[in-house]
């Protein structure tokens, strides 16, 4: 019997209404849950949290304010790769993070872990309400709820994988394939990312990056050991893409983001730019945070959370991660000159791109993410 198991499940909705009558608060409404603000939060909040996640999402500007008010030291643990939370609590490794950021593609991976992911009590995030609808209403489709409609991640920005590049060095590579020139052996990059390097590869190709058969998969590792063998490094980490291209030792990279200009800029060069339009397609991608099991420091981990969905902040921290905003009314508070994304209608702007999800963990039929990682690493070595 062919079986395929992922976080994604065909036909299962979660709309506003449910939402808020799952949370306890359907009678707030909007208004309501924004109005709530600090006033509902424990007092109790401050000291170190631990945070897991990638390099950036910890929004040292949009929360900088928010942690000294209220005496927060960060300790930082970056991730270089989506598969990167669900490997350190799966090798024992994850005890003792109050707060995690990830990408909502793995969620299916965490899931199955079963000692990383809890409900979030909502009562505890009064303007949990503030979220764009887009995904309040597909909270299970797009990896934030469980199979109960229970959420137990709260999204606080989306983003757009692209090509990106020295905009000095070089003119705007228009597609991916671009990158293949000859003239660009040995002045790229990409990161060390299995699971989203897979999705874009096999999207290019046009297949259905989350049902490919087991067949293809030496189509697709075929086509990323050209861009392997094109590139000067293996960045370890989207960090390291933006070093690696701000120093100018490369000129773009495969699998670039919007949030890698930012990281540029703050090394020195401002010529780094990303196109999130490349003609052979592209994903979106959602990044939620969590708050894991055994979290010692759970109040401010809520409390950084409901204060990240202030529409002011949210816009923000969008601004200081060249990402888009999950909060309504977040727009008013937007540079347009300088958002990479659309955000006076964030719902249609997501209705129109999928959203990243990973291959399938278990499957008869098709390419499991193992199976990729494995023949991932092999290209490395070759």
């Amino acid at each position: 019997m062919k079986t395929l198991q992922h976080s994604v499940q065909p036909g299962l909705r979660f709309d506003r209404r449910d939402f808020l009558k799952a949370s306890g608060a359907a009678a707030l409404g909007l208004a309501g849950s924004a109005m709530l603000g600090r006033s509902a939060l424990a007092q109790n909040i401050g000291g170190t949290l631990d945070y897991l996640g990638w390099q950036g999402e910890e929004m040292p500007g949009a929360m900088g304010a928010f942690a000294k008010e209220h005496g927060i030291k960060i300790n930082p643990s970056y991730i270089a790769s989506i598969d990167d939370v669900d490997a350190r609590y799966a090798g024992g490794g994850g005890s003792g993070f109050d707060l995690l950021s990830t990408t909502t593609s793995t969620s299916d991976q965490l899931e199955k872990n079963g000692h990383v992911l809890t409900p979030l009590d909502l009562e505890r995030i009064p303007r949990h309400g503030n979220l764009a609808n887009y995904f309040t209403q597909n909270a299970r489709t797009i990896g934030i709820a469980d199979a109960d409609g229970k959420l137990f991640a709260i999204p606080h920005s989306f983003g757009v994988f692209g090509i990106t590049y020295d905009s000095k060095a070089i003119p705007e590579p228009k597609a991916w394939t671009d990158l293949l020139d000859p003239k660009f052996k040995g002045r790229i990059t990409m990161p060390g990312d299995p699971g989203a390097n897979f999705t874009l590869a096999a999207h290019i190709l046009g297949h259905d990056p989350f049902r490919t058969p087991k067949g293809k998969i030496d189509e697709i590792a075929a086509f990323m050991k050209q861009f392997i063998d094109q590139s000067k490094t293996i960045a370890p980490s989207y960090g390291d893409v933006a070093s690696l291209i701000g120093s100018g030792e490369v000129v773009a990279s495969f699998l670039g983001w919007a949030a890698i200009d930012v990281f540029a800029a703050a090394a020195g060069n401002n010529n780094v730019r990303t196109n999130i339009t490349p003609t052979d397609g592209t994903f979106t991608f959602v990044e939620a945070y969590v708050i894991p099991q055994g979290a010692d420091n759970a109040e401010t981990a809520y409390a950084w959370i409901n204060e990240v969905l202030d529409p002011k902040v949210n816009a923000a921290a969008a601004m200081e991660l060249a990402a888009g905003p999950t909060v309504k009314g977040a727009a008013a508070f937007i540079d347009r000159a300088k958002s990479l994304y659309p955000v006076d209608d964030v719902d249609a702007f997501l209705a129109k791109r999928p959203v990243l999800l990973q291959a399938p963990i278990e499957s008869d039929e098709f390419i499991t993410l193992g199976e990729w990682v494995a023949k991932f690493q092999e290209l490395l070595v070759k």
